[in-house]
């Protein structure tokens, strides 16, 4: 019986023909474009939860190789955005997104279809969860779209003391 991994990698790659979006595993490749146009919003959230001195190639780099499925979002043929999920204790991952600006030129697909993407990756673990900047507007409004829940402030948190909320979603099916 295959796993859920193999399960969501065998309907790779999907095309979503009304914004000419491609989804497909992602490579080193796509780590380092991507980590080159960050958008200043995610780029100042991973600086503040890391440290200043953070290479976000590194940082998108390290997301490729330790995650359980790292996806790319790719118009093009151009990496616009990578995400997916770690499982970090039986039943439990950290569910994570960083993209370029041009993300917005399909702001609707994405809309569309990320329920189905947390759908999916609820198939690997029945709790999702991480951390947003508090000050990440768009990301807080998307994650509260897709139902995730804000459970605790954390204040003076990571490298640089700045506060974020931590949040999270429970797979209830």
């Amino acid at each position: 019986m295959p796993s859920v991994i193999e399960d969501i990698t065998s309907q790779l790659p999907i095309h979503y023909a009304e914004s000419g979006v491609t989804v497909r595993l992602a490579t080193q490749a796509d780590a380092i474009q991507v980590a080159k146009e960050l958008r200043e919003e995610d780029r100042s959230e991973m600086k503040a939860l890391l440290g200043v001195d953070v290479a976000m190639t590194v940082v998108l780099q390290r997301h490729v190789m330790e995650a359980d499925i790292s996806l790319v979002l790719e118009k093009d043929k151009h990496p616009v955005a990578i995400f997916g999920v770690k499982q970090v204790c039986p039943n439990v991952s950290f569910i994570g997104l960083l993209s370029s600006p041009r993300i917005k030129d399909f702001k609707f697909t994405l809309c569309r279809h990320s329920k189905y993407w947390v759908d999916m990756f609820h198939k690997h673990s029945d709790l999702l969860l991480n951390v947003v900047h508090c000050d990440n507007n768009v990301h807080i409004q998307w994650l509260r779209w897709l139902g995730f829940k804000f459970i605790n402030k954390l204040e003076n948190f990571g490298s640089n003391g700045e506060d974020f909320y931590e949040f999270s979603k429970l797979n209830t099916e």
